[in-house]
């Protein structure tokens, strides 16, 4: 294990891992108190559709995941405040429509392309610099959000009524925070997969809420609990040549479901 820390596909998981972590505790937490993990799923089955539609003309995916997530960030943030009753309806419709067209744009792509399954399942030790770059910029972003307008964000998520009457404009920050979970799926598409990102964004902030019902206190603890399962299974999957991203979301899983039983 230790001769592989030399190799850059090993170097680029490490530091993937990290800059997951601080993705997984801020926006994951935000995810959870605001009681978005299903449009999460949403969100990632959809991409689905700009990344057949980018290896189809010949695109980057990322752009064509990107492009598919910020639309949908923005309909649902216009949803939620005027039609919260119909949210998760528009989210069902969506996550299929965007699976849907994925895979007609694959049935039809010429040739076979393994960044379907890349993409579909994740695996975090195929990592390229770009992949990582992103990654650490987008953690980069997020924690300036966080603690530029960590009060905003705060009052917003425990009462919206009353953030109105502060002269807060409730409509952007849910837009902002909806774009804000919606790129965090598309960077995380990499490292989990579409199918698995939402475990890594709720499991971590869920076991956190347990512990405190401080946000800022929330971000940390699900940011060391994503840390210790990212590289807890990047460990055991190269150890044992077991797929690194259903690993760590098997180590997450069991951690919530010991949680709770001590918790009880």
């Amino acid at each position: 294990m230790i001769e592989l820390l030399s190799y850059p596909f090993m170097q680029n998981a490490l530091a993937a891992s990290l800059f997951t972590a601080v993705i997984c505790g801020i926006a994951g937490t935000l995810v959870v108190v605001n009681r978005t993990v299903y449009i999460t799923g949403g969100v990632a089955h959809a991409s689905y559709g700009g990344i057949g539609l980018a290896l189809f003309a010949g695109f980057s995916p990322v752009l064509g995941a990107m492009g598919v997530a910020l639309i949908m960030g923005i309909i649902l943030g216009i949803m939620k405040e005027n039609y919260s009753q119909r949210t998760d309806a528009v989210t069902s419709a969506l996550w299929a429509a965007g699976m849907a067209l994925g895979i007609l744009l694959s049935d039809i792509t010429p040739g076979y392309s393994v960044d379907f399954l890349s993409y579909l399942f994740g695996n975090i030790l195929l990592l390229s610099p770009f992949d990582v770059i992103l990654s650490a910029v987008f953690a980069a972003l997020l924690i300036v959000v966080a603690l530029r307008f960590y009060r905003t964000i705060l009052i917003t998520s425990a009462d919206q009524a009353y953030a109105t009457t502060l002269g807060i404009n409730v409509r952007k920050v849910n837009i902002l925070l909806l774009v804000l979970l919606c790129v965090s799926v598309v960077v995380l598409m990499r490292v989990a997969g579409l199918i698995l990102v939402m475990a890594l964004l709720s499991i971590p902030a869920s076991i956190a809420e347990t512990y405190s019902k401080q946000l800022s206190k929330m971000m940390l603890i699900a940011g060391f609990i994503a840390a210790a399962a990212l590289l807890g299974g990047l460990a055991i999957s190269t150890a044992a040549g077991l797929t690194p991203s259903a690993t760590i979301v098997a180590l997450l899983a069991l951690a919530y479901l010991g949680n709770t039983l001590i918790r009880k």
